[in-house]
Parts: C-alpha cells; structure tokens; sequence
C-alpha cells in the first residue's frame, strides 16, 4: 500500500516506524470511612491443585507428566511422544489422540488445618469435557459441559494423603453415541476433516474443525482447580449491576451468595460495600446452607466509561464484605464502570433501526470477530491476547464480536477491554446448527449461562448478549429443518428463550439480549419479542454477507444494511507463517499441503477471481511452485485488504444514508493456526495488508469515494468525532507516470458525527484534460481541516490494474535508522516518472508499521 505522500511526488517517498512487539434498598445506613473494619479475618483457605499430573491412555501411552491447566496434546509434546501438532499434517496424523480416553491424576496432601474446616469443596474451574472425577477411589461425579465450573463435596473422603484422578471421555466418540441415542436428526453444518455431531456435545464448537481452523478436540483439565475449605460463612459468589438513574448518577445493584456450614456461628451481620466513594451497610441474618442477598446502592456523579474513541475508561473498585463485630468475615472485590447501553430498534419508513447508544450517544461500531486464538487454550497467555486486542485498537476499532463458536473468553481478555474501551458483543457458544432439547442438555446449558454470566457480569466492557452464531438462518439450509420446521422451532425456542434468556435475566437485567446473529431485530425489549422470518433482513436487525465471487469494488453488490455484523473476503498469511509449519518443497498455491490448510470449498478459484478483478495474472502467479508462493500470497493479502476495504467504506458512508448503517464488524480479527483464512492478523500477531488498510478505513475521520451507477462518481467524509468538523476535500488527478495533471476543490463544515457526500461528479468529464483514457489516470482525495491538517487520505482506481500498463518502477531502501532498543525508522524510495503502488514492506522480525 502507497504512502499518502508518495502521490504527490515524482520521487517517491515512503517512511514507516517498526514498533517490534514482543482488571432494595432497606434499612440501610451509611458508614464513615474512616470507621470502617480494620481487621480482615480469613474466612476460607484454598488449596491449589494446578501443576503437574500423570497422564495416560491405559495403552500405548502408559504415562507421562502432564500439565494443568493444559491438555493432552500440549502433554504429549513436552513428553516426546508427539511433534508439534500444528505442523505440516499432524491434525491428521494425530487424530488417534482424540479417540481415545485420557486420564489425568495425582496425589497431594493436604494439613490438618484443611481437614479441620467444615466443608471442604473440589473446585474445577474447567475440564474439557466428559469426565469422570475420583477423589480416593470414590466417585464424585460426572461432566459433561466444559464452559461450567464444578464442586465437589470432598469433606468426608479427604484424607492427609489424597489421589485424585479425573478420566476423560473421547469427545468424538460420546457426541456419535449421544446423536444415535436422539430420537431425530439434529442437523449442523459440517467441515474439512471434523468429526460428526458437535452440536450433542457442550464443548468448543470449532475444535471440531472450522473453515479457518484444524480439528483437534483436546481433553484435559483446561482451566484451575483447588480445595476450597471453611468453617464460617462465605461470599461463595458476587455479581454487580448498573442502572443509570439520570445524568451520572447510577443505581448499583448487587447480588451477595453467602454460603454458612451448619453450625456456624457469626450468622448475624451486614454486607457492607464501597464503590465510588460511597459505604453502606446492610443488616443480614444467615440460615445454615446457601443465602442470596440482593442489596441496591446509588452512586452520584460518578466518571463515565466510553467506549475507545468516545472517551476515557475509567474503573471504580467495588468491594462487598460481610461484617461482624466490625471484623470482616469475608470480603470480595472488582473493577466496575458506569456505563448505559442499549440497542435502539425504533421505527423507520422501511423497517427497524438497530444501532448502539452509550451514555445516551449513538456509536457507530468499528470492529472484528474474534475467534479461539489456539487449539490449544493452554498457549492463550494474557501476552497473546494482549498484543491481538491491541492491535484492535491501533486499526481504530472500538468493538470486537466474540463469536459463537469458540470459548468464553479468560478473565483477562475482559479486564483488558475494560480498561482498553473495547466493546463486546459476547456470544453464547453455540454455532451453525440446530441443537437437542433433552432435559439433560437444557440443564448444563442453564448452569453454564448462569455461571459465565455471573463471572463476567461486572465488566463494562461487555455490551450485548447474543444467543448463538447464524443458528435463526441456518433454518433454511437443512433439509431436515425446511421438511419439518415446527419440531426444529420448537427446539430453537425451548433452548433460546426458555432456557438461556431466562437463565440470564435471573442473573443480568442490566444488558440488551439478541436471540442469534443475524437476526431480524426485536419488536419489544420487555417482554422480549424477536422478529422471525428472514434473518438477515437488510432493513432491520443485523446481517452476515459473503459474496466471494463478485467484483467487490463494485458497491451496488452490497447490501445495505442496519448493521453489518460479518462480512469478509480470504486472505492468506505471510511466508514467515507458512513457514513455522512446513518447508519449502510444500509450498504453492495448489500443493496437497496447501489445499489441505484450505477449508473453505473452492477457496482458491474465488481467490483467483478477486485477485484477476484487480491485478494482472501471470505464469508467475499461476505457477504451482515455490518460487511463485510468496506473489500468490501478496496478491491474496491485496485483495482481501481491497474487498474488505471497499465494503468497510460503503457501510461507513451508509451512516448518513436513509438506511442509516451503524456497525461494521468484518470478519476476522485473528487466527487460530498458520493457513488461508479471512484475518487481518495471522497466528503469532503479525498483520496482514489488511489491517493496516482497517487502521485507515476505520479512523476517526474517513474520505471515502464510489461509482455507482457508472460514470457517476461520489466523494464522502465521514466523520466519528463528537465536535463539529469543517475541512476541504481535493480530488487530484494522476497520470501511471507521475504527473497530477488536474486538481478539483471542494469544502465541507459536518456537524458532530456527520456522513455526507462532499462532491458529486461524472468521471468521463472530470478526465478529459490529461487523461487519455481512464485507465491512464487515477484520483487520489485528501481531506483536510482548516487549517490543512490533513485529515484522511484514499485512491480511487478509475480501471482496474489487470487493465493498466504500468511503467516499471524501483523501490529502494534510503535509510534505516534505529530510534529506540524497540523500533526503527526506515525510508523507501521510488524512481522518478513512476508511482509506488501496493507497496509492502515485510520484515524478518514481528512488528508492527506506523503504515504499510
């Protein structure tokens, strides 16, 4: 991709920095701080069981260390019983693991103080996914959901010395057996070498394999487990709401789970709780067993949360203690932020709007989907993700979408949005197919709603629940659905309103709930009523486009939606990926190893399309050799970068139009593996072309051009900033040589958060001076403020580049000049009578360009 600047000279000039990258009211009274407990007494102690496990299969792996939290892949690595499992073909050759069973167990003593405490509880934060859990040759119990958290009364068979051994039951082999066991069908969308049945088993759905991702499906314990062990009471659970009263004054709602063993005494008490430099006390009796306590506290003139962009993101610490005697009994405490959302689905002439208000402000949303950033869970360390969500918001994003298939995402990635500013569209995981309704089904999906729910509840961060990915549209992709729509309904509505909206509501009246994404919209918030039918519908609810085959330059193919919360085109990663995983003799667009990565059916035919709609195709390109590879994957990184670019354009420009669209979130952010996908950055972090063309198609401040019908030409500003904003736009004129041969002005003055045309045109009588025809020229649009700052810069091709003679040009490197122990400052430059197009710059080492 050009540099803005490199337009405007005959000379050519290119400069990029390398940045390399490596948290009811009653009978209330309120507490002076200063007399607050001074003494915190320890009401519980945990015991940590993470660390390291035996494993085996009870054949031909008789042991091996393990490692938890982890997974038997990971374990059999570091064993050396297998190679990296993402290299080359090993998702097939190691197929055999999923197969089988697994069992991981350890021994571990525990101190009298441990035995002495009136309940003892096994906690297991997270274990993937049927399994049998034995504590001393006694069974505790069975899993069967690995999004739930699990406990286990232990007080009666915990001993000093312990074994404890949790067996695993092959995935693939308990879904097959449960689908035979269903009375119908249950249909769900297959992919490149999965295994049959997902849709019966309540584990990630895309480790069964996806159209950008390998099919592993890993048992283990994925997340802690520990002994939690007390005599008094305990805030087993704490969740947070808020409400905006009026101005910045909010309600906060809290919901305090005391747990008393039977006998205790300090039964009589206050929860007492700080937020935002208010205390108050509530009086509270326990009964011996589970208690609930659901106590209202209003803050005044608090600091708002905005989303990134819209403005700062402050946090409060809010703490719940139960006192007694003015001793802390026990206390728990979290980042909050104060923050209204809602999605507006008002009346229009054709249809239903559907945009986000924060704080009372409509927020245009900028974004991407995010998947699994592994196979493998133990590798998503908070730097992994970190660096990806960083990347979000260095492209300008304030939103990211995690998808349905996948995983609730670690504590972290939430604390990091908070304090980031990103939102979240949070999906429930549940993706591409229909799913049973037994009792026993519809029961782990309440307590896994109820749990993740709890846990994520007080992150601000999060601004949507949706009930599933594409689940409401794939009725009409089914035989089985389409012959006989009344049964599969009547599951879709048993799973989704009956079960997950209501398993939600008793924990989170706080948040607006879509059924599924897309989705026709809603009619009524409360009571909750979806609009049925074509979901999809460009004039309400949102939308997923794909249209791989059409000319995506051309806008009349878009839709024009209310939202756009999917659309995409395929890219492949860079050299550098394909190599972590094969070698040279692999490499080539149509080699078995390549074909094999590419999960998406005729993948690479759509590729060659998009890429002849722009770029002229050689024998360089065509060739299936490894010389070719690296300008094949050039050309699949341009044309994503393109596609997604022009469609990222038109719905941004959409904000001003009648249709009024309010959201782009493409698809996708980030990578689970090294293969051709529709990311904008590639496993380990590097981005794409794509993502340095997002940082520019989703600034604050976009010029953006079009034609549409032909011969009809558009120039738009669109502006996300909460100020007025006046400026000029220039069109200028370019020869392939180099000359601008003609320059056209106009103004602009926006109000706050404006899109609007800026100039409209005819392109045969903008180029008749200097232009012999239009594939001899090109516009290149720059808009600046009053004081010519400039604002955004952007190209419009007049033809495209498979119908252009270029002249040859040469790119060098002037100068490379270390700025810090961490980045550089490199300058390129282009010959004279020549135009620098497409350039890109790839270095050895993973970093990050100012512009590229």
């Amino acid at each position: 991709h050009h540099s803005p600047w490199s337009m405007m000279m005959r000379t050519c000039l290119l400069v990029a920095v390398l940045f390399v990258v490596h948290t009811c009211c009653v009978n209330i009274h309120i507490v002076d701080e200063a007399t607050l407990p001074g003494k915190f007494e320890a009401s519980y102690q945990t015991v940590s069981l993470d660390g390291t496990w035996s494993a085996t299969n009870g054949g031909n792996v008789s042991s091996i260390s393990g490692t938890v939290p982890g997974n038997i892949h990971m374990d059999l690595w570091k064993a050396g019983v297998i190679q990296d499992p993402y290299v080359g073909y090993n998702d097939i050759n190691y197929r055999w693991i999923m197969y089988q069973n697994w069992t991981y167990s350890r021994q571990f003593s525990v101190s009298s103080d441990i035995l002495s405490l009136d309940v003892v509880s096994l906690v297991c934060e997270g274990l993937d996914t049927i399994a049998s859990v034995t504590l001393n040759g006694q069974l505790l119990g069975t899993t069967d959901n690995m999004f739930r958290e699990y406990k286990f009364d232990v007080k009666s068979i915990i001993k000093s010395s312990n074994v404890l051994q949790i067996a695993f039951t092959s995935a693939a082999l308990y879904a097959q057996q449960q689908a035979s066991l269903y009375p119908y069908v249950v249909p769900y969308i297959s992919m490149a070498t999965d295994t049959p049945n997902r849709n019966f088993i309540r584990k990630e759905q895309s480790s069964f394999a996806w159209d950008w991702g390998p099919c592993f499906e890993p048992q283990g314990i994925w997340r802690s487990l520990y002994l939690l062990g007390y005599s008094t009471p305990t805030i087993t659970s704490m969740t947070s709401q808020t409400f905006l009263i009026q101005n910045k004054d909010f309600d906060v709602r809290i919901a305090t789970f005391i747990n008393v063993p039977n006998g205790a005494t300090q039964t009589s008490g206050n929860i007492v709780v700080t937020v935002a430099n208010t205390t108050t006390s509530f009086p509270a009796s326990l009964v011996s067993g589970p208690n609930v306590f659901n106590n209202t506290v209003t803050v005044k003139n608090v600091d708002l949360w905005w989303p990134v962009g819209s403005g700062a993101q402050p946090l409060y610490n809010l703490t719940v203690s139960y006192v007694v005697n003015n001793v802390i009994v026990d206390s728990v405490s979290r980042n909050i932020g104060f923050r209204s959302v809602q999605i507006i689905t008002d009346p229009m002439p054709d249809g239903l709007s559907f945009y986000f208000q924060v704080n009372g402000l409509p927020i245009f949303i900028k974004g991407a989907n995010w998947i699994p950033a592994d196979s493998f869970e133990s590798r998503v360390t908070s730097d992994v993700v970190q660096r990806t969500l960083q990347s979000a918001v260095d492209a300008n994003m304030n939103m990211v979408r995690v998808w349905g298939g996948g995983i609730y995402q670690h504590e972290f990635f939430y604390d990091m949005c908070d304090r980031m500013g990103l939102m979240v569209w949070e999906e429930f995981m549940f993706a591409c197919a229909m799913y049973p309704r037994s009792d026993e089904f519809l029961e782990t999906v309440a307590e896994e709603v109820v749990y993740q729910v709890q846990r994520l509840i007080h992150h601000p961060s999060i601004v949507l629940w949706s009930g599933n990915n594409e689940n409401e549209v794939a009725f009409g992709w089914f035989p089985e659905t389409k012959a006989n729509p009344f049964l599969y309904v009547a599951d879709y509505s048993k799973l989704y309103f009956d079960t997950i909206y209501v398993a939600l509501r008793t924990v989170d009246q706080s948040r607006p709930f879509l059924p599924s994404s897309p989705s026709r919209g809603i009619l009524s918030w409360d009571p909750l009523v979806a609009y049925w039918g074509h979901a999809g519908d460009s004039n309400q609810g949102d939308v997923h486009y794909y249209n791989d085959g059409a000319l995506c330059t051309d806008v009349s193919t878009f839709p024009t939606p209310r939202f756009a919360s999917e659309y995409g085109y395929q890219g492949y990663p860079s050299l550098y990926a394909w190599a972590q995983v094969s070698n040279e003799s692999m490499w080539g667009w149509n080699t078995d190893f390549v074909q094999h990565r590419q999960h998406h059916p005729s993948g690479n035919n759509l590729l060659f399309t998009q890429i002849g709609n722009h770029f002229p195709v050689s024998s360089k390109v065509t060739q299936n050799t490894s010389t070719s590879f690296d300008l094949y994957i050039y050309l699949t990184q341009a044309t994503s970068a393109i596609c997604i670019k022009a469609e990222s354009e038109h719905y941004r420009r959409g904000k001003g139009a009648s249709y009024k669209t309010m959201g782009a979130l493409y698809w996708q952010l980030n990578d689970i593996w090294q293969a051709p996908t529709w990311s904008s950055t590639e496993y380990g972090g590097r981005w794409k072309m794509l993502h340095y063309y997002a940082k520019n198609f989703f600034a604050p401040v976009l010029v953006s051009s079009y034609e549409d019908p032909a011969d009809a030409y558009g120039v738009h500003v669109t502006s996300d900033l909460n100020q007025p904003l006046a400026g000029y736009v220039t069109i200028q004129i370019w020869t392939y040589t180099g000359n601008m041969v003609a320059a056209i002005p106009s103004n602009f003055s926006f109000i706050p958060q404006q899109s609007a045309p800026v100039f409209l045109g005819t392109i045969s009588k903008m180029i008749t001076q200097g232009c012999a025809s239009r594939s001899s020229c090109f516009f290149y649009l720059i808009a600046t403020d009053t004081s010519k700052n400039v604002l955004s810069t952007n190209v419009f091709y007049l033809s495209s580049l498979a119908n252009v003679t270029l002249p040859r040009t040469t790119i060098t490197v002037a100068s490379i000049q270390q700025t810090s122990p961490s980045s550089a400052r490199v300058q390129l430059s282009c010959g004279s009578g020549s135009v620098g197009l497409y350039v890109w710059v790839e270095p050895i080492v993973s970093g990050v360009w100012s512009d590229n």
